[in-house]
């Protein structure tokens, strides 16, 4: 790089601090023009908390740095409506609806007996639908765990609710 040349380049974190994100010993990428190599990192978060923004400049060969922060934008994802959380189910097939969220591209809807998350009972697989029809769930009294997922922009979030199934 000439001298009087600036170069900068940007680096973005979902983390509690900036300690970390320092400049490579890379350049520019070998671009004659100057421009910065760009690298895909994480997704950005979609939940309201703070994100982190560094970005360096190299003038004369030495690096500066600027801090910003930024808050994420928070996504409504769906939610279970039909079969209120927390209610014993009327039998061993019941239909769960949730609603839909306008930024979401598909969900996934699974229901488990060992814990939130499992999926030993049902999975439908990723659907564009806002409910399913579940056969053959226990009638013993024991707790479900419905786990919903949500890929909203690229980022995949759930909701986790329980049941008690019916006796």
């Amino acid at each position: 790089m000439q001298s009087g040349q600036v170069h900068q380049r940007n680096r973005i974190a979902a983390r509690r601090s900036l300690q970390s994100l320092v400049p490579t010993s890379s350049g520019c990428g070998g671009f004659s023009s100057g421009a910065c190599d760009v690298r895909p990192g994480p997704r950005l978060p979609i939940n309201g908390e703070p994100i982190y923004a560094r970005l360096f400049t190299q003038l004369n060969g030495t690096w500066v740095h600027t801090d910003y922060t930024y808050t994420a934008t928070i996504e409504a994802q769906a939610t279970l409506t039909t079969r209120t959380p927390g209610s014993t189910l009327t039998g061993s097939a019941v239909t769960f609806t949730w609603t839909s969220a306008p930024s979401a591209t598909e969900y996934i809807l699974a229901l488990g007996a060992a814990r939130a998350g499992s999926s030993n009972l049902y999975y439908s697989g990723a659907t564009t639908a806002t409910s399913a029809t579940v056969a053959k769930l226990p009638t013993n009294g024991q707790t479900i765990y419905a786990r919903l997922f949500t890929q909203l922009n690229g980022t995949c979030v759930h909701i986790d609710d329980t049941y008690t199934a019916a006796l």
